[in-house]
């Protein structure tokens, strides 16, 4: 009896066994279809909310009038909102789905910046066209233009201080000389652009070897192809597309954007002199901004690193840009040659060597 009963139990324990598999996996089975069925429901879930609040935005877009500034501020930071929803789902989103997104943010971005152009217009200014040599000489003639000349046309689609086509040249604007008006910066080769006040948007295309100081970007800095530029710059939001061999110094209250873009450096802005902190505040963009190195690349959705940037390890960052006032900062730069000698660039090509990247 032993010896049957000693038969019986193994079977026994092995018909106990399967039935628990069975079990768990018919458990398993239930988990995986909730999950799908969750899965599903987040994705539903997030383009009603993501579309509703689209749709919001371009109703309350069309519906401005009055306190013109004011209101686009407002609806910018609830698209900043908008697209930092989206960012952190990206990676969880189907592949068709994000580009459906992105396209959907970059078209309200754009009806968002005309919109303010159409509403907001401003007496434009266009930068006197030189033609000096490549590189600066002695004396006053340094290459470096300091007046701007008025256009009349009110239905221009820019309202604002443009400096278009400019090759070998130094532009600088003063404390008090922008008065918050936004700036547009396109088809420059080898120009330094000093900014040292408060602007409200900053646009950017088509820039090669240039560097761009900015002492406050009221707004967001939309910026496209540029290609070995340095920049410094505190902003509220920059987006940078199809651009290459990119040194930002940041100061931003959101992450920075890109996207099409190889071999872009990261560093805390380092601009300062003793007006900084008060234009900084004029520009709602507070004294201390950490969010220079948050970066989303969107052309990267994998969980490891992605390879198209980097953030300046501290101890490859170029000298800080402190002086005791704003007159030692524009001595500083009329004294650079022309065109850009750009070090940063190479000193922050090491980044890409090993991957240190601390903050």
């Amino acid at each position: 009896q032993q010896s049957h009963d000693s038969s019986l139990a193994p079977f026994g324990h092995e018909r106990s066994t399967m039935s628990e598999d069975l079990a768990d996996a018919d458990d398993k089975d239930d988990k995986d279809d909730k999950a799908e069925v969750s899965k599903e429901e987040f994705l539903k879930d997030f383009f009603k909310s993501f579309k509703a609040e689209e749709q919001s935005i371009r109703d309350a877009l069309a519906c401005v009038n009055s306190e013109v500034h004011e209101q686009l501020d407002a609806l910018l930071l609830r698209l900043q909102a908008l697209e930092a929803s989206f960012t952190r789902q990206a990676h969880v989103l189907p592949a068709y789905d994000v580009q459906q997104y992105r396209s959907s943010l970059k078209a309200l971005t754009e009806e968002l910046a005309a919109r303010r152009e159409q509403l907001a217009p401003r007496k434009k200014f266009s930068f006197k066209r030189r033609n000096p040599p490549p590189v600066a000489t002695t004396g006053e003639d340094k290459g470096y233009v300091l007046s701007a000349s008025a256009d009349s046309d009110p239905s221009s689609a820019f309202h604002g201080e443009r400096l278009d086509g400019l090759e070998n040249q130094l532009v600088i604007r003063k404390p008090g000389e922008l008065e918050g008006r936004d700036v547009w910066l396109s088809n420059l080769e080898g120009c330094r652009i000093i900014l040292l006040d408060r602007i409200g948007a900053l646009h950017v295309h088509k820039l090669k070897r240039c560097e761009v100081v900015v002492a406050a970007v009221s707004s967001s800095a939309m910026m496209h192809h540029c290609n070995s530029c340095v920049f410094t710059l505190a902003v509220k939001q920059l987006r940078l597309h199809d651009s290459d061999a990119v040194a930002l110094h940041l100061h931003s209250l959101s992450g920075p954007i890109i996207e099409h873009c190889q071999h872009v450096a990261f560093a805390p802005n380092d601009l300062h002199w003793p007006e900084v902190p008060e234009l900084l505040q004029q520009a709602s963009l507070g004294v201390e901004a950490s969010a220079w190195s948050e970066v989303q690349d969107f052309n990267w959705l994998k969980r490891q690193a992605s390879p198209n940037w980097r953030v300046v390890p501290s101890g490859k960052r170029r000298q800080s840009l402190e002086w005791q006032s704003a007159e030692e900062v524009l001595r500083h730069f009329q004294d650079e040659p022309l065109p850009p000698a750009l070090p940063e660039l190479m000193l922050y090509e090491s980044c890409w060597d090993s991957t240190d990247a601390t903050v």
